[in-house]
């Protein structure tokens, strides 16, 4: 009675944190909400995490939390279909349902993780199965409509290892019959996902590629932990203009994460770190494989869905991954000794002191932000440079302060700002930042660099050429300049319909018309 009450009171706490984690978000302010959203997280899942190492009885996870799970699939596939029929509103204007998140990928992350319980919970209860293949079937649906093929492919791969589990369905599979018919639809179904949208995957081909000379440079150590995002776009750039018939050059885009997270890790922490995360893998696999438990199969599957996701996307910018792959790695890990255990809760609380000053830190940030999108820019500088001495090592707030500056004219004071930026995010919209201030303070050539810097890092957009063709007419510098308007005609349009491209397009006809008889 005891445990079944301890039980009870882990899965409490744990709907908690996992619906919370969830559901969290302010329509009007999305931004503040994934603050709340991922400190919520990391301090209430510390508090879990403390309290479910110290319960020795608890050495695998109740079905409670992977019901609570569940759960929340069904109420976020709910919340999905009242934005898809206009009830409540989504939280990105490009898409007609997202759920709680503002990208349906994420809400199709949900899903997948959510497929394997209601597939395992429909092997396991002989009353209720259809009411569970029914559930794991909207799922499906759910995903597919969302078009995340990364999920897809995940939710599927956890089916097959919770079906070859069963003894049955196992012989039946690998008999040769299935097999003959299976594996070639198995290639189809790739080469058609490939298809679907082909370039989003050539797209991260292009940032794999890419990402592989950066490993070359640091393969020991890596970057750091912004390493990507402040190095990855000039690797891009040189990349690019090494090589300009490259035919994936339209797709080039910003990037701050290379669609994966195992490149992730090999670029900010190198060799050392990928072996220390596979080390990892490996030993929870293992002894998931050997964990007494009715489920393992259960626990292993969902392991699966994270592995496969984060090959092809960036499921750990998440706060619900992190739960789930925290609650697979604890249950799996489970400290036997007593002294551990009490260890870990110590930890815990440290984590969570070092964590409150942080959370209120970005919510302070987060709030400024919106005060000043109000119009109240100039006011609020003060605060910008109170929090500057917290925040220096994130680069949104070091974009955010730089942009701001720039707003309210105080250019050199941008300029600084941006360029320490550089060492924690350096991308497109920075270093265009940095040309327009070097422009407003009169240094053209300087901006006429940022620029072409801005440009080959993503060969695709107009705009770049458009501020040095200006810059140039500035300087009086007409060969230049009709050079510059040559090579936008010559450019290929990624975006048909834009208008500032078409206005840009006009600028550089006119350009090559009339300066010739000036």
């Amino acid at each position: 009675m005891e445990h079944e009450n301890r039980n009870i009171a882990i899965t409490l706490l744990f709907a908690v944190l996992f619906l919370g984690c969830v559901f969290i978000a302010f329509p009007s302010q999305y931004d503040l909400s994934e603050t709340y959203r991922k400190y919520f997280t990391i301090i209430l899942g510390l508090i879990f995490m403390a309290v479910y190492t110290a319960v020795p009885e608890c050495k695998r996870a109740p079905d409670g939390v992977f019901k609570t799970i569940c759960l929340t699939g069904i109420l976020e596939s709910v919340y999905a279909l009242a934005q898809f029929f206009k009830i409540i509103p989504t939280y990105n204007r490009y898409f007609s349902y997202t759920g709680s998140f503002d990208n349906p990928a994420v809400f199709a992350m949900l899903l997948a993780v959510c497929v394997p319980i209601a597939v395992y919970y429909a092997f396991q209860h002989k009353k209720g199965f259809i009411v569970w293949w029914l559930v794991a079937l909207s799922y499906f649906v759910f995903i597919c409509f969302s078009e995340s093929r990364a999920s897809l492919l995940a939710a599927s791969a956890s089916v097959i290892v919770i079906l070859l589990d069963n003894k049955k369905v196992k012989k039946m599979l690998l008999s040769k019959q299935v097999l003959v018919v299976s594996v070639p639809s198995f290639l189809l179904l790739l080469f058609l996902i490939y298809g679907f949208k082909a370039d989003s995957a050539n797209g991260r081909l292009l940032i794999w590629r890419v990402s592989m000379d950066m490993f070359s440079d640091k393969p020991i150590f890596g970057f750091g932990p912004n390493g990507f995002q402040a190095h990855y776009m000039d690797y891009q750039a040189s990349y690019l203009s090494n090589h300009p018939d490259n035919p994936f050059l339209l797709l080039a885009d910003n990037v701050n994460n290379p669609f994966n997270e195992y490149i992730l890790v090999l670029i900010n922490y190198g060799l050392c770190g990928i072996v220390c995360l596979l080390a990892l893998i490996i030993h929870v696999i293992r002894v998931l494989s050997i964990l007494g438990s009715d489920n393992k199969i259960l626990l292993f599957s969902i392991t699966v869905v994270v592995m496969v996701i984060s090959a092809f996307s960036y499921p750990f910018s998440e706060p619900f991954i992190w739960i789930v792959a925290g609650l697979i790695i604890i249950t799996a890990l489970m400290p036997r000794k007593f002294k551990i255990s009490v260890l870990i809760p110590i930890i815990c609380i440290i984590a969570i002191t070092v964590s409150v000053p942080r959370f209120l830190d970005e919510r302070h940030w987060k709030m400024v932000m919106q005060e000043s999108l109000e119009g109240k820019t100039e006011d609020l500088l003060p605060e910008y440079e109170k929090l500057y001495a917290k925040l220096h090592d994130n680069g949104q707030f070091m974009y955010n302060y730089g942009a701001e500056l720039h707003f309210t004219s105080h250019y050199k004071e941008s300029q600084e700002i941006m360029k320490e930026c550089l060492a924690v995010l350096n991308d497109y919209d920075v270093q265009m930042l940095l040309g327009d201030n070097c422009q407003k303070m009169g240094d053209k050539l300087s901006a006429i660099g940022y620029y072409s810097h801005a440009s080959k890092m993503i060969p695709s957009k107009f705009l770049p050429h458009y501020c040095i063709m200006n810059l140039y007419l500035d300087m009086r510098d007409t060969i230049h300049a009709t050079e510059i308007a040559e090579k936008i005609l010559s450019m290929d349009i990624k975006v048909e319909r834009s208008k500032v491209i078409q206005e840009i397009i006009k600028q550089a006809n006119e350009i090559l018309l009339y300066l010739p008889n000036n």
